[in-house]
């Protein structure tokens, strides 16, 4: 997520409306990690979603499922709009067996 901040920031700027789709929550494992996200989120992220004028989340269960960003996001469900992804996985599943024989008979 860092550099969509920028972009936001220089839109703003610019005078030019920004979106920012969210795709998931920002869980890190381990001490340092958590204590950067958690400085990135209470500072940056919250500067991006003060200045945006969208936010899109692919998941239309994320109050429940995004831990750490839900408290966060809430208060801008104004500006929030729920697009899940477009691909149907069951009509588009990947066919791993073709592509290991495939592989096989390039060797």
């Amino acid at each position: 997520p860092w550099t969509c901040d920028w972009s936001i920031i220089i839109a703003k700027l610019k005078g030019k409306k920004s979106v920012l789709t969210i795709h998931n929550d920002m869980q890190k494992v381990g001490f340092l990690s958590k204590l950067i996200t958690d400085i990135y989120l209470n500072t940056l992220f919250r500067i991006s979603l003060q200045l945006v004028n969208k936010i899109i989340i692919v998941n239309p269960d994320w109050q429940k499922s995004f831990i750490y960003t839900n408290k966060i996001l809430n208060s801008h469900q104004n500006k929030i709009e729920v697009i899940p992804n477009g691909v149907n996985t069951n009509l588009f599943k990947q066919n791993y067996e073709k592509i290991y024989w495939e592989k096989q008979l390039r060797i």
